[in-house]
């Protein structure tokens, strides 16, 4: 757990000196998204038989647009802004989209929902 808060902690930093040096954003979060792919593989295996053929195209468009580009675009934001400012959207951005869902839509969340986004 320790480990992966640090990874945490350094990949916003790491990832804007690589952009400084002159990989591209959504290269770089395509590069992240193969690794953790790769890494993610062996564990897929071994429970491909409890996954269905209709779910293989809603985890493949999961794999292309909620991992490469919310990754592509997090660097994209890092590239041009400061790396503190982009998590500091990232992690609020939940509580306009709850407040949408609750006055909106009329859903009621989670108590625990409520709390994870304070």
């Amino acid at each position: 757990m320790i480990v992966a808060g640090v990874l945490w902690g350094l990949n916003g930093v790491f990832s804007r000196i690589a952009i400084d040096g002159g990989i591209e954003p959504l290269e770089l979060g395509s590069w992240r998204a193969i690794a953790a792919a790769l890494i993610l593989l062996p564990f897929v295996l071994l429970n491909v038989r409890r996954i269905e053929r209709s779910m293989l195209v809603p985890i493949a468009l999961f794999g292309v647009i909620g991992i490469v580009a919310s990754q592509g675009l997090f660097f994209e934001s890092i590239s041009r802004i400061d790396v503190a400012l982009a998590l500091v959207i990232v992690y609020t951005a939940p509580i306009p989209v709850a407040a949408y869902q609750r006055l909106r839509l009329g859903e009621i969340l989670p108590m625990k929902a409520y709390l994870g986004m304070l």
